[in-house]
């Protein structure tokens, strides 16, 4: 498992809603069992996962880190900000083929101050992601502080 990071908000819904994402580790809840017993839940090569919340390395079966659970933070946040997933295809690979290739896509004007965010949580290179979910927790309680601090006029 990952480790646990606590996030300090002035908004306690989105900080709890944050915890709660970081402290599971981002384990996918949307696995697709077969109802034939005779057949085992994955097999040598077989993917497996949501494929709106995989990571590119992880839909073309590279090697995964905690930088892939940081990819799936970044798509539930967008989802979470837009009311839509941030990619939609005809089908489970085309889907993937986005999350591999398509530009990451852009939060309404209004949301504008946190699309860095969305940027560096959905980075398409794995290493221009946070490390962990610490560090991620840190990159969002620093914009959620940005945007509820009080605007100083002199």
């Amino acid at each position: 498992m990952h480790e646990e990071a606590r996030l300090k908000s002035p908004f306690p819904a989105a900080a709890r809603f944050v915890d709660d994402l970081i402290s599971i580790s981002l384990v996918e809840k949307h696995f697709k069992t077969s109802h034939d017993a005779n057949n085992a839940l994955t097999k040598t090569g077989m993917g497996v996962g949501t494929p709106e919340y995989l990571s590119p390395e992880q839909g073309h079966g590279k090697e995964i880190d905690a930088r892939s659970d940081v990819y799936a933070l970044g798509v539930m946040l967008y989802e979470m900000l837009t009311g839509k997933k941030p990619f939609d295809a005809e089908n489970h690979m085309a889907i993937l083929v986005h999350h591999a290739k398509a530009p990451i896509p852009r939060l309404p004007e209004r949301l504008g101050p946190l699309q860095p965010l969305i940027d560096t949580l959905m980075a398409k290179d794995v290493a221009d992601r946070p490390a962990s979910a610490e560090e991620a927790a840190r990159q969002i309680e620093a914009v959620l502080v940005a945007q509820s601090a009080p605007e100083i006029v002199a």
